[in-house]
C-alpha cells in the first residue's frame, strides 16, 4: 500500500480475545498518522495471541531501506492484554512499527512526533509474571532512520490481579545487537511508572535502562550509542 492517509480518527472500545488493534497498517509506504486518537484496544483472555495494540505498523521487508512514515499527534491510550514471551508482537503496545516479516533493514525516513502515549494501569487485563508491555515498540529489522521528538511515552499498564512480575516499560527495541534505530532523539518525556512489577524507561532486547539519566545502566548512554548526544532535552 502506498501513499495513504489515517487522520482525525477515534478508534475505542475494541475488547476482544483476537489480538484487538486501534489502526493496522500492512506493507506501507508514504504513510501518514496523524491526530488519531485511539484507546480501550483490551485483550481480554489468558491464552494466546496475548495483546492488544494501539497503531500498529508493519513497513515493506526487504529491498526497501528508506521509508516515509510520518506520526504525528496521535493520542493512545488504555491498551491491556497479559502479554507473552519476549518477542515485541506479543506485547500489549501503544505504537508498533516492524516490518512484515524481516529482511533487509529499514534505515531512514521514520519521523514520530508530538505523540502522546498512555498505558494505563489495569488490575483486571494487565501482564501476567514475567511478560512485557510498551509504549513504543520497534521491531529488530529498523536499524536506523526514526526522528523521535517532542512525545510522550508513558506505561503504567503493570500487572493484573494475582501477578507481580510483569514488565511495563516506555520504550522497546526487539534488537539484540550494536545498533540503535534513532536518527535524533529528543523533547520526548518518558515514564514508566506501573505499581506492580518492574519499570523500564528503555529495554533492548534483553537488557532494561530504569531511568533516563542517572545510574547505570541510563536510557540516554544508549540513545547516545553510535549517534551522537541525545535526548539532552528529554524528561
Amino acid at each position: 500500500q502506498d501513499n495513504i492517509e489515517i487522520s482525525r480518527n477515534t478508534v475505542f472500545n475494541i475488547i476482544s480475545a483476537l489480538s484487538p488493534t486501534g489502526i493496522y497498517c500492512y506493507n506501507v509506504n508514504n504513510c501518514t498518522i496523524s491526530k488519531n486518537n485511539v484507546h480501550d484496544v483490551i485483550y481480554n483472555s489468558t491464552a494466546s495471541p496475548y495483546a492488544g495494540r494501539g497503531i500498529d505498523i508493519e513497513l515493506p521487508d526487504g529491498t526497501l531501506n528508506t521509508i516515509n512514515l510520518n506520526i504525528s499527534n496521535n493520542f493512545v491510550s488504555h491498551i491491556a492484554g497479559i502479554g507473552g514471551g519476549t518477542f515485541l508482537w506479543d506485547f500489549p503496545c501503544g505504537l508498533c512499527i516492524t516490518e512484515t516479516s524481516g529482511g533487509g533493514g529499514i534505515t531512514s525516513g521514520i519521523n514520530i512526533y508530538y505523540n502522546s502515549i498512555n498505558l494505563s494501569a489495569d488490575v483486571t487485563y494487565g501482564m501476567n509474571n514475567s511478560k512485557y508491555s510498551c509504549a513504543l515498540g520497534i521491531g529488530d529489522n529498523i536499524t536506523g532512520g526514526i526522528n523521535l521528538k517532542n512525545n510522550i511515552l508513558r506505561n503504567k499498564l503493570g500487572c493484573r490481579t494475582g501477578q507481580t512480575t510483569g514488565n511495563s516499560i516506555a520504550v522497546y527495541y526487539d534488537r539484540n545487537g550494536g545498533t540503535t534505530p534513532f536518527v535524533t532523539s529528543d523533547y520526548n518525556i518518558y515514564y514508566a511508572d506501573a505499581s506492580s512489577g518492574s519499570n523500564f524507561v528503555g529495554y533492548v532486547y534483553g537488557t532494561g535502562y530504569p531511568n533516563l539519566a542517572s545510574g547505570s545502566p541510563h536510557w540516554d548512554d544508549y540513545t547516545y550509542y553510535a549517534k551522537g548526544a541525545q535526548d539532552l532535552n528529554s524528561l
